[in-house]
């Protein structure tokens, strides 16, 4: 179990021998542009073989953090409230740029995924539905942004990256469509819809891409990224699912977070098979709402909770 001064952790990302943990604060005290009484939320960096925290990110720029992406060398993180992308450098623990102004576009930024050189920027408040932001992602240069009525876009909440396609998760209310786009030409390859109510999480396994979301039903769905079919749909029941909003693959195995049942489910990513549901106290899950990956163990990030569980998959 990890505790630093975690304050509604929402985000993660393994950097070598480091966690990164986006806090988004509490969400009563700001509102999405700026107009709060001052930034919210922070980002941890802890180093996992011990657990101790070995900087934090916080003031002018971060505020309401809820989204991360790493290459390996920096850390991009989405602050929603500000409208703006930080960039940390990993090796001098220090930011080495922040993305903000108008010409990026950013409107509620809350999703963010690197495709090749790019970084894409999924900004769910803008009027027309939401949008994507595409910005160089080794200089920060603003490249373009996609909006309007024939990418689909419906509060985009998730994105994914496979072969040369993104998969783009729309949020928004009865839109229950995944926008799949082409990075090199940003054209639209298909809109994919019934796959979820509300699609809040994609993940990529080979050609297969499973889809998280809020529907009673069915709340994963596991869909072809070579012709957008469905290949397999997760009832709630058999799998003890309830609306999971997070899923990560370990060692050939998705597994989803569940924060309205407060437990993960463990499915075999070839064939659907359950592998093991993990509940009671002992976890620690209170609203698990992300996780990461560290060759064999899980971090789960606990919104409510305001801690980190790390697990085992292997034992």
């Amino acid at each position: 179990m990890l505790a630093a001064h975690f304050d509604g952790p929402v985000a993660l990302a393994v950097v070598g021998p480091d966690l990164f943990v986006a806090n988004e604060g509490n969400p009563s005290s700001f509102f999405p542009g700026g107009a709060g009484p001052g930034p919210v939320g922070s980002v941890d960096e802890l180093d996992i073989a011990t657990g101790s925290l070995v900087k934090v990110f916080s003031g002018a720029g971060f505020d309401q953090p809820d989204a991360l992406v790493a290459d390996g060398a920096d850390v991009f993180v989405a602050n929603a409230a500000s409208n703006s992308v930080t960039e940390l450098d990993v090796a001098t623990h220090s930011v080495l740029r922040e993305l903000s102004g108008p010409s990026y576009g950013f409107d509620h930024p809350d999703s963010l995924v690197l495709a090749g050189p790019y970084l894409f920027v999924a900004s769910n408040g803008t009027a027309d539905g939401g949008s994507l932001t595409e910005v160089d992602a080794a200089t920060g240069a603003m490249r373009r942004q996609l909006s309007g009525a024939a990418y689909r876009f419906s509060n985009p909440r998730a994105m994914a990256v496979s072969g040369g396609d993104l998969f783009v998760a729309n949020a928004g209310f009865g839109s229950g469509s995944v926008t799949e786009l082409s990075v090199s030409s940003e054209a639209v390859v298909r809109s994919i819809t019934g796959a979820n109510g509300s699609p809040v999480d994609l993940l990529v396994d080979g050609n297969r891409l499973f889809v998280a979301g809020l529907s009673m039903s069915a709340p994963v769905s596991e869909l072809s990224t070579t012709t957008g079919s469905l290949i397999k749909a997760f009832p709630a029941g058999p799998y003890g699912l309830s609306m999971p909003t997070g899923m990560a693959l370990v060692d050939q195995e998705v597994w989803m977070a569940d924060p309205f049942t407060n437990h993960l489910v463990a499915v075999r990513a070839a064939t659907g098979a359950l592998v093991q549901s993990l509940w009671g106290s002992a976890y620690r899950f209170d609203q698990p709402a992300a996780m990461a990956v560290s060759g064999d163990d899980l971090f789960v990030a606990n919104e409510a909770g305001n801690c980190v569980t790390e697990l085992n998959t292997a034992t």
